[in-house]
């Protein structure tokens, strides 16, 4: 091998195996915790049923090995970051694909490692609840895709483009014909529509328009139809250009408030 990437790769090794000592210790420590309570690995567990000072000693363990990492800057940076975290519970969820569905007990004891990996990077303030809720609605939309090389072709259209050149098509996954979502959007506005006629007619004020769109929304996510949504706006304006800005479907404020309170 050249020497060049010869001294690289030693490199990469020293560099990584801290990480590797780091990982054997919380194995050992999270044994002697199994033993120090009794608990039986080979039997199903109740995670929620398990003493709290179990799990609390055992998230004190992820959590002090995180803050006593050796003084090396790159190391230090990626074991605080929310990579690592990521990447473990992605570790995690390779093997529970591996076993078989019957298999409860050890299904249990990964779904609640993954818990405590996403919990520890919340105590931690590295990653939030909503970190965690935007990876797994990515997860979701890629688990969705049906042609990839189309799906990416799409993505890097959608990035080229200028913004206003953005359709209402867009929001939509492309395994939905175009057709298929003019009929979604002709139905909802016909409802809408009537809706708003009936306020017209009680007086009511309010952000019942906002409200009706939303649960159009969510149910055409619910569907897997539509893209998840990190901010509902940009639809809604795209939408009210569709329909000729025939139905004012609220503010950027309101819509917003109301989509969050709904997910």
């Amino acid at each position: 091998m050249d020497t060049k990437y010869s001294n690289y790769w030693e490199h990469l090794i020293q560099k990584i195996e801290p990480m590797m000592n780091i990982g054997e210790s919380i194995l050992e420590e999270t044994i002697t915790l199994v033993e120090k309570y009794h608990l039986d690995l080979s039997a199903e567990a109740d995670w929620e049923k398990l003493s709290d000072s179990f799990k609390d000693e055992l998230q004190s363990c992820i959590s002090s090995k995180a803050h006593t990492m050796p003084n090396d800057i790159l190391l230090n940076e990626f074991l605080r970051s929310s990579s690592m975290f990521q990447m473990v519970v992605d570790q995690l969820e390779v093997q529970y694909a591996k076993l078989k569905k019957n298999d409860t007990s050890a299904r249990s004891l990964l779904q609640n490692l993954m818990q405590e990996v996403m919990s520890t990077s919340i105590a931690l303030n590295i990653m939030s609840l909503e970190d965690w809720h935007e990876i797994i609605m990515n997860k979701k939309e890629s688990y969705l895709v049906d042609d990839v090389t189309g799906y990416a072709y799409k993505k890097l259209s959608d990035l080229l483009k200028p913004k206003e050149e953005i359709c209402i098509y867009d929001f939509f996954y492309n395994k939905t014909k175009q057709d298929e979502i003019d009929k979604l959007l002709n139905e909802a506005k016909c409802c809408l529509l009537l809706a708003f006629t009936h306020r017209e007619l009680t007086k009511k004020r309010g952000q019942g328009m906002s409200r009706f769109i939303i649960d159009y929304i969510h149910k055409w996510q619910d569907e897997g139809l539509m893209k998840p949504l990190k901010s509902i706006f940009p639809f809604c304006q795209c939408l009210q250009q569709y329909w000729n800005n025939e139905i004012n479907l609220g503010t950027r404020q309101g819509l917003e408030s109301i989509y969050k309170q709904k997910k």
